[in-house]
């Protein structure tokens, strides 16, 4: 399988090993399905890990994105962009939210989260008020920051220090969510309503409303990440 060995070689010299890599290199693909350089057929159930949500090779994707490329590839955030404004309309049609913000990864999104409800807690109640409380096996991105809210043991190695500010409770768990948001010096929680990287593990109805209900009453901030689940991406 000489293809194989090539890939696999140039990839190890010439690609920093951040990622654990399946050996198939794959080379085209249309709606669900892709081929790898050997022609070999898959069903792709993976969608780029949540990125690709409107399939491989997509007609009307495929046009606008040229059409797009056409006028104008890119502008920078100082100028008004007529595209942008009417993609954030219709998101907030769908969405019933009021306002959109546009980052690159879920990562920055997180952090834009995290941000955001540390200001609003400042600006209504000074300092000390800033801890951001997020579930045991979450994962909210790879930045120093979004490392630390991110619930899970293995990824708190090696980048010290983390940021702090963060504390971790069990998924699910009523009782002691209600425990941890009792410290005065919380100020959100965030969460992921299916923990993906975790496991997929869907969280409670009982539990989202209960932690959301106390969060509500004592002007903490409820961020839901849905980096992987938002946009219909759960059907």
């Amino acid at each position: 399988m000489s293809n194989a060995i090539d890939f696999e070689q140039q990839d190890k010299e010439y690609i920093a090993n951040t990622y654990g890599r399946f050996n198939v290199c794959f080379e085209k693909g249309k709606g669900s399905l892709l081929w790898d350089v050997e022609g070999k057929e898959y069903i792709d159930l993976g969608s780029g890990i949540g990125v690709t949500a409107f399939g491989v090779d997509d007609d009307e994707w495929t046009d606008a994105v040229t059409k797009q490329s056409h006028a104008l590839n890119h502008i920078s955030n100082l100028y008004y962009s007529l595209p942008q404004i009417e993609l954030a309309k219709q998101l907030c049609a769908k969405t019933g939210m009021k306002k959109v913000f546009f980052s690159n990864s879920g990562a920055e999104s997180n952090e834009c989260a995290i941000k955001a409800a540390r200001k609003y807690s400042h600006d209504k109640y000074g300092e000390g008020r800033h801890v951001v409380v997020t579930l045991v096996n979450s994962f909210h991105g790879r930045t120093i920051t979004t490392l630390s809210a991110t619930g899970q043991d293995v990824f708190h190695q090696h980048f010290f220090p983390f940021t702090e500010g963060f504390i971790h409770t069990p998924s699910n768990d009523i009782d002691a969510a209600l425990k941890v948001l009792a410290n005065p010096a919380v100020c959100a929680i965030m969460m992921e309503p299916i923990q993906g990287e975790g496991g997929v593990m869907t969280l409670d109805k009982e539990f989202v409303q209960a932690v959301t209900k106390y969060a509500h009453e004592h002007d903490q901030l409820v961020l839901i990440d849905e980096v992987q689940t938002g946009n219909g991406r759960t059907g």
